[in-house]
């Protein structure tokens, strides 16, 4: 093995070790509890995630600027590659500023730019699901169709603590 090649497969070790860590870091910010303002509990991004967020957003620039100076015969694959980035980077962009998800014991508050603004009663939970392709919880009510929770959320395990004794599991939904 030469020593370039070594040299690469060192930097791919590291660079897996430092996204691993990171994704680990950031999921355990949803192992913090909500901040509260008065009797509601505010489900935040932390400043690591949005800062994260906006360096996914800076790195996806680049991803379409050599998308955009590919070679001919590969610019199909790398606009795909690059409209994938894109897609992802405004999805976690909504999602992190300017997504808010707040709840009581009485309403769920949901505001975001697309839905409104909504105070939901917890009657009007008609559904709670699991997405594994994207790795998260959502809610389904009668005024907004999904409301997504992430596991970035920092009030993500307190909210499903809250669900999990508001809405115990069925034997129905135990077995399946």
């Amino acid at each position: 093995m030469t020593q370039a090649r070594l040299l690469e497969i060192t930097f791919y070790a590291i660079g897996f070790a430092l996204c691993g860590a990171l994704v680990v870091g950031l999921l355990r910010h949803g192992q913090r509890p909500a901040r509260r303002q008065g009797q509601r509990r505010i489900l935040d991004y932390s400043r690591a995630l949005r800062f994260t967020t906006l360096g996914y957003t800076a790195c996806t620039a680049f991803v379409v600027y050599a998308a955009w100076h590919a070679h001919p015969r590969q610019h199909l694959v790398a606009a795909l590659v690059a409209g994938g980035f894109v897609l992802f980077a405004l999805f976690w962009l909504y999602q992190v500023f300017f997504v808010h998800i707040a709840y009581d014991n009485n309403y769920l508050y949901y505001h975001s730019p697309l839905a409104g603004e909504h105070a939901i009663p917890w009657d009007d939970l008609l559904d709670i699901g699991f997405s594994r392709a994207i790795g998260s919880h959502y809610l389904v009510t009668s005024s907004v169709r999904r409301i997504w929770c992430f596991p970035m959320l920092q009030g993500y395990a307190e909210l499903g603590e809250f669900l999990a004794n508001r809405f115990p599991p069925t034997d129905q939904e135990e077995g399946t």
